[in-house]
């Protein structure tokens, strides 16, 4: 059962990220199913539980899944989800997708409850911006790249976790979510 925070969290992912029920390229340029779960390799995409587009969808076959990654990799990068969603293409469930999501929220969760002094104590707002910026950064993103943010919130000083957590390439009305997160005008 997932974490209390990542299921909070959740809704707020699938805002900023979406809810792709095929594979498509991301703006990066990485394959990613779902609300951001990037696959980076074909392997990866193998612990999905990927369904054809069947008009009684069935589980994909390795090599149906393995397909599906290369060809999704081999399109052209900078379009919408939509573009991706080629005639027979795979899909995900809803359901899988947000139990895959909430596992991976849940880890993040951890490492957050391990890398930042007093998070599991701090108020429910600055767990949810710091989660969405683990989630968009990646751990060593976070927790290395933005050492006056960490040291910030272990010291309770939203204001200043306010101005420390802009992220670049990041769209700004996200930027702003965060920044609102920690300065107190979100509660969540």
């Amino acid at each position: 059962m997932s974490n209390q925070l990542s299921i909070a969290y959740l809704p707020t992912l699938k805002r900023w990220e979406g809810a792709v029920l095929w594979l498509y390229l991301d703006s990066c340029g990485n394959v990613t199913i779902w609300a951001g779960l990037m696959l980076p390799d074909a392997g990866e995409a193998l612990d999905y539980p990927l369904l054809t587009s069947a008009v009684v969808p069935t589980p994909a076959t390795a090599q149906e899944i393995e397909n599906a990654w290369n060809q999704v990799h081999g399109m052209q990068e900078g379009h919408l989800p939509a573009f991706y969603a080629y005639s027979g293409c795979l899909r995900i469930s809803a359901e899988d997708g947000d139990d895959i999501a909430l596992g991976k929220l849940d880890i993040l969760v951890e490492t957050l409850s391990k890398g930042i002094s007093g998070f599991d104590g701090m108020r429910q707002a600055w767990k949810m911006a710091l989660l969405d910026m683990i989630f968009n950064l990646g751990p060593s993103g976070l927790l290395k790249g933005f050492p006056h943010l960490i040291a910030a919130v272990e010291h309770g000083n939203g204001h200043l976790a306010a101005q420390q957590c802009h992220r670049i390439g990041v769209d700004n009305e996200r930027n702003q979510w965060t920044v609102d997160c920690f300065s107190g005008t979100i509660s969540a």
